[in-house]
């Protein structure tokens, strides 16, 4: 191409040219889409293959611009751009054409942005006349330098989409050079029908797709024939991809009948009563001890405290068998369990009290102390134990339906305040017995209880053991916090089944666990390298749901041939659930497409506790079954063409921390109601190895702000898991042009420029690599904070094995007290002294 002199083009008839391909405010300033396989390890093969349209869509195309290369080119610009703003969503697409063949011997740019604007408020015709005006626009302006425009930014009016028309185009501009689109296609007019040459880099789209995007295409063009149809009601699947997507929601084919959770347990007691339950350190009890000891406590809530059908009761326990016991017992009772988290601060537990009108609250003697009115609250050691012997233990005989509640589970809220998920009997029930015929759970399993239980994949885990015979191994929170103390007691308890989040599961060596049969990781996406060599010596499965739609929605069974794959599949949907991917108007997207996911079923919740507007916003109206409702998840997901799921990510800003859900407005709302803070933001930030929670604070004018104090003030507020694990004071909170904060200018603050301090004696070199490898970063100053770092609960957790074995009289709460790596080591030395 020619060299540019910018002086040539400073004539007033230019003036046009600078206008028109200057990007406005808010117009798309490239395109791109691309559907990758999903291997890691892209491809870089080429794929080629040309389709012949059906002749009767070539004929009413034909008839429509006979002799018109220039009509017909409109058409295809009209189909493809109609295509991939079906796919992406974007109202704005650009495609890359070649030059008309007739234009001036200097040549400045070889291709031809058209910017096409689909707008589906508008009719066929009328679209493709916007498309015409499109076209010739963008010819009228041609072979304009773009660099004179563009300004600072390397890519400008860019596509991955590239469409040439024979005797229209150039000859020799049909093929770009190899490699610079990611999908050209080629349009040849034979008179009598037309052929599509598609060239693709495999990379970007697998050959199945592009047979797709063909069949789209065709599904567009044949409305050609009724001009006058709105943009809006065409659809571009046939009935071939319909009927796909609908046996991709056939289920399992597991028949649950009708129950509640309670009842199903009764009916496990008839078969298992004198096999072990519960194991919990030393202690046990039989099937049959814990249903007398629930029917107990039932009759007592009933028959003393006037407990109901219907009621709330909460629960604040420590993990242990009165969890199960108090848990059985209230919905023995007919009433609605609300667990409430032993360590969230005492504001975060009144809110939950307060906001479930809890008709009473179970504790126990460690837990007593709480916010809520003395005379309800009923500590199960004074108020049940001295009385056990005396109550009745048969099973209550109240009459509860299987849609009646079953539990409330407050997760985060994007109001500020949590928010309580009200969940049905039928759904869990469901859910549990899918569960445990796709984990082949039976009688001879033993399977942890690593949830929490104000967690629901406690009632997973809970029921997954219960419900088949096997036993349910309770472990103490310090265990929780312990790698090496849960594998030394898991395996001393001979756990064969455990659900783990992907974040713990990554500081734990695959070999560890070896004795498990069954590995379950839900909670967070899960990393396909690891899934993959598990899968060769246990069974690992790979679970996602929301708690709206009772624990668990669709599983996965991992293979080793998953180690290249970018994304470990979410699986297919578990009996009585469906799930659909559409998009903003609800309309099914085509296989292998990313959209919104919607989710049904009889697992679904009926909603929020008092938020009525919050739950009409989240659960509506089924897209195609009238008077049945769907729960609008807030992910991104698609199908794949095997009937598995992906789950691509968030489409609002709810994210996981751990594998436990968080909001981060609830955060950001947190934030501003300290009175020194002005103005602040929560985002997510995806580095290499992991994710990481980083606020950024703006103060208040004249007022100063200190980390230690806001983290300080969030603790008192929200619980661990909800704390930033970096908080950035800065000037102010950048803006963009529409008003909302600038996060890309947010990120680059989180890259610090410290000078690097390196450790002086072998201890702090030994103490340093462990902080190294705990952090995945590969070179940690020695006067660098291990909470500002990015660490998390679960890097807590893991400096906690390794420093055990570097100090076995090692205490966590040394890193919190001193998180600087010189002061640790410091402490670290004086501990070890003492001890010696």
């Amino acid at each position: 191409m020619e060299v540019i002199n910018p002086l040539r083009f400073t004539h007033t008839s230019y003036a046009s040219y600078f206008d028109y391909w200057r990007v406005k405010e808010g117009s798309a300033l490239n395109f791109s889409f691309e559907l990758s396989p999903g291997k890691e390890e892209l491809r870089e093969e080429t794929g080629r293959e040309s389709f012949v349209l059906p002749g009767e869509i070539a004929a009413v195309m034909l008839k429509l611009v006979p002799g018109k290369s220039s009509a017909l080119l409109t058409q295809f610009v009209a189909a493809i751009s109609f295509l991939l703003h079906r796919y992406t969503e974007q109202e704005e697409i650009i495609l890359h054409t070649p030059l008309q063949h007739s234009f001036e011997s200097t040549i400045y740019e070889n291709r031809v942005p058209v910017r096409v604007r689909v707008n589906e408020r508008r009719t066929l015709t009328e679209y493709l006349e916007d498309c015409r005006l499109a076209i010739q626009t963008a010819y009228r302006y041609q072979n304009f330098p773009l660099s004179l425009v563009r300004g600072r930014k390397p890519a400008y009016l860019q596509s991955n989409i590239f469409l040439s028309l024979e005797g229209f185009h150039s000859p020799l501009s049909y093929q770009p050079p190899p490699g610079s689109y990611d999908l050209v296609l080629h349009v040849v007019n034979n008179q009598t029908d037309i052929t599509l040459h598609a060239t693709w880099q495999e990379a970007r789209f697998p050959r199945w797709f592009i047979k797709r995007f063909v069949a789209h295409l065709v599904c567009f063009l044949s409305y050609f024939s009724i001009p006058a149809a709105p943009l809006a009601d065409i659809t571009i699947l046939n009935s071939e991809e319909e009927e796909k997507l609908r046996s991709f929601n056939t289920g399992s084919g597991i028949s649950v009948p009708a129950t509640t959770i309670h009842r199903q347990f009764e009916e496990a007691v008839l078969r298992f009563s004198d096999l072990i339950a519960v194991i919990h350190n030393d202690s046990t009890l039989t099937y049959g001890e814990l249903n007398r000891k629930a029917n107990r406590l039932s009759h007592l809530l009933q028959n003393v405290y006037e407990l109901r059908r219907g009621e709330y009761v909460g629960m604040c326990l420590e993990r242990s068998p009165w969890q199960l016991i108090a848990m059985l017992a209230i919905m023995k009772a007919g009433a609605v369990y609300v667990p409430v988290y032993t360590e969230a601060p005492e504001s975060r537990r009144a809110f939950v009290f307060n906001d479930a009108g809890m008709k009473l609250l179970l504790v126990e003697s460690a837990t007593r102390e709480q916010p809520f009115p003395a005379e309800r609250i009923i500590c199960l050691e004074t108020a049940f134990t001295p009385l056990e012997e005396h109550l009745p233990d048969h099973n209550p005989d109240m009459e509860i339906e299987p849609t009646d509640l079953a539990y409330i589970i407050y997760t985060s809220g994007t109001t500020g305040r949590p928010k309580g998920v009200m969940v049905k009997h039928h759904g869990v029930a469901n859910m549990a017995a899918d569960q445990i015929a796709k984990f082949g759970i039976r009688d001879i399993d033993r399977v942890i209880a690593f949830a929490a239980v104000s967690f629901d994949a406690s009632i997973s885990e809970y029921l997954m053991a219960l419900l088949a015979g096997a036993i349910l191994v309770i472990i103490d929170e310090k265990v929780v916090k312990h790698t090496g103390l849960l594998l030394t007691t898991m395996q001393k308890q001979q756990v064969t089944v455990a659900t783990l989040p992907p974040a713990y599961l990554r500081i734990l060596q695959p070999e560890d666990l070896r004795f498990l049969r069954v590995l379950i990781t839900a909670g967070e996406p899960a990393d396909p390298k690891a899934a993959s060599h598990y899968s060769r010596f246990l069974e690992y499965y790979n679970a996602y749901g929301p708690t709206e739609n009772s624990v668990c929605t669709t599983i996965y069974r991992a293979s080793p041939a998953d180690a290249g794959l970018k994304r470990l599949p979410i699986g297919k949907p578990v009996s009585g659930s469906q799930v659909f991917v559409l998009d903003k108007a609800l309309r099914p997207m085509p296989v292998g497409v990313t959209g919104r996911l919607f989710i049904s079923g009889i697992g679904l919740s009926p909603g929020y506790l008092n938020q009525p507007l919050l739950s009409k916003e989240k659960f509506l109206p089924h897209w195609i079954r009238p008077g049945e409702q769907m729960y609008d998840s807030g992910d991104l997901a698609r199908w794949l063409p095997d009937g598995n799921m992906e789950f691509i990510g968030r489409n609002d800003d709810l994210i996981k921390i751990d594998g436990i859900r968080v909001e981060p407005e609830e955060i950001r709302i947190m934030l501003e109601q300290h009175e020194p803070i002005a103005r602040s933001a929560v985002i997510m930030v995806d580095l290499p190895e992991e994710r990481l929670l980083a606020a950024f604070v703006e103060p208040m004018s004249g007022r100063r702000l200190e980390e230690y104090a806001i983290r300080a003030y969030l603790r008192s507020q929200l619980p661990d898991y909800m704390i930033p694990a970096r908080i950035i004071i800065i000037d102010s909170i950048p803006i963009n042009s529409s008003g909302k904060i600038d996060k890309s200018k947010l990120i680059p603050l989180l890259e610090e420029d410290n000078i690097y301090l390196p450790p002086l004696n072998e201890e702090e070199r030994r103490i340093q690599s462990i902080w190294q490898q705990v952090l995945h970063i590969p070179s940690v100053s020695m006067d660098s904070h291990f909470f500002r770092l990015g660490a998390s609960s679960i890097h807590v957790i893991s400096l906690n094995s390794l420093m055990k074995q570097e100090c076995p009289d090692f205490d966590i709460r040394t890193v919190f007290n001193h998180p600087v790596l010189r002061d640790f080591v410091k402490e670290v030395s004086v501990s070890k002294k003492a001890h010696a």
